[in-house]
């Protein structure tokens, strides 16, 4: 994944802060987003498409 995460959540209108790996080594493709109200989640990001898709609220 590359270091550009979007800027805006289009559902909530917070703003991502950090981003890392999940750390899980069969998920290797599995990130966690913070936003700045402290909200975590879980996505997986296609590696081909570079698409995220939503897997749960931490």
């Amino acid at each position: 994944m590359d270091n550009n995460p979007p800027e805006i959540a289009a559902h909530t209108g917070d703003q991502i802060v950090n981003t890392y790996p999940a750390g899980d080594p069969e998920h290797a493709d599995w990130y966690i987003y913070e936003y700045e109200n402290h909200r975590k989640v879980l996505v997986e990001v296609d590696l081909e498409t570079g698409k995220m898709h939503f897997l749960r609220q931490l």
